[in-house]
């Protein structure tokens, strides 16, 4: 799965993999999802650029 995300101003100064593993946990995590099913967590959070990142979920 990869997602593009924002990251907030108050969130400038943690490290990048931080804000957008709580970013992406915010979203996805313990969520039912109709085209992922059911969230259990978030995992291998990878920033692939400028504003992108990517993670693998757990179903």
């Amino acid at each position: 799965m990869s997602d593009s995300i924002k990251i907030p101003l108050k969130m400038f100064g943690k490290p990048l993999g931080k804000s957008a593993r709580e970013i992406l946990e915010e979203r996805y995590h313990s969520k039912m999802d109709p085209a992922l099913g059911y969230v259990i967590m978030i995992f291998d959070v990878t920033i692939e650029g400028r504003g992108l990142a990517s993670s693998c979920a757990s179903m």
